[in-house]
Parts: C-alpha cells; structure tokens; sequence
C-alpha cells in the first residue's frame, strides 16, 4: 500500500550518515570524525582523539 502526499513533491531523500558528514566538510568547513574510524590510521586517530580533547575536554567514557 502507498500512501499519497501533496507533500510529496517538497520531501527529498534522506541523506546517509556520511552523506551528512561530507556535505558539512564541502559546504561549510565543519569535520565530524568517528576516533573508531578503520579508515583512520593510528596516528590519525590519536591526532583526532587529542584534538577533540583540546578542544572540548576528556571524554568521560574514553578508555
């Protein structure tokens, strides 16, 4: 079954996650990094997990 909408025309599809992520680094600068990345090396992923902690504190469920 298939619902109807006027609305229908004004929804668009909804972006992926990372779909997001790539749009806020293109459109406005903003980086959003997962620190569990795999696509992150190790030393990016420490640069990250420093960066982030410099900037907005120690991340109460770190390890």
């Amino acid at each position: 079954m298939t619902v109807r909408s006027c609305l229908s025309r004004h929804l668009s599809a909804r972006r992926t996650p990372e779909k997001v992520k790539a749009d806020g680094w293109h459109e406005m600068g903003v980086l959003v990094i997962n620190v569990a990345d795999e696509r992150l090396t190790d030393w990016e992923r420490q640069f990250a997990e420093n960066l982030g902690t410099r900037l907005y504190g120690k991340r109460e469920d770190a390890e």
